[in-house]
């Protein structure tokens, strides 16, 4: 009977967490969530990557997309194309699809001669508004060719029901205009 009584005061309890969650996600107390979310977990910004030596978790809450050889101790779930353009023009091209979504924050980019050009971003769901990093480097291949590596994982939660990966679909999925 205790037990029974334990059970459904923790069932109460989460029930009315994820209720004030939800309140505080739709309402304009969205930095009070953001604070709350950084107070427990953590920088939303999950830091850089090394695409060359990073691993991977078991959790179904990340995708990458990878050339192949680059990625040397991370299964990707599919290689980027290699795109008509260079690497300035394809960046360019992927920041202005990335940009034009919504909840999209940069929150780091580099560009110096002799290193890998990276970006980093956080964007976060539309109705827990939990925050997810996406590390891109940008690879040229010739003067007119290029491709990129693209890593989404989430901060919060175990799986993440395919976001990260129709994400970094939909992010590669560029126009290239002659």
């Amino acid at each position: 009977m205790l037990r029974t009584i334990r059970h459904l005061t923790f069932a109460l309890l989460g029930v009315l967490g994820l209720s004030a969650i939800i309140f505080m996600a739709t309402s304009k107390e969205e930095s009070m969530l953001a604070a709350t979310y950084e107070l427990v977990f953590g920088s939303p910004d999950q830091g850089a990557i090394e695409f060359e030596t990073f691993t991977r978790g078991n959790a179904p809450n990340t995708a990458l997309a990878c050339p192949p050889g680059l990625c040397t101790r991370a299964k990707a779930d599919f290689a980027p194309p290699v795109y008509p353009v260079s690497e300035d023009r394809l960046r360019a091209l992927v920041t202005a699809r990335i940009l034009a979504e919504p909840d999209v924050i940069p929150v780091f980019r580099h560009a110096s001669p002799g290193l890998p050009t990276q970006d980093r971003y956080v964007q976060r769901t539309p109705l827990m508004r939990f925050p997810d990093t996406i590390n891109i480097r940008f690879i040229p291949l010739t003067e007119t060719t290029s491709t990129l590596a693209i890593f989404s994982r989430s901060q919060i939660g175990y799986n993440d029901m395919g976001v990260n990966l129709a994400r970094i679909r939909r992010w590669i999925d560029v126009t290239i205009q002659p």
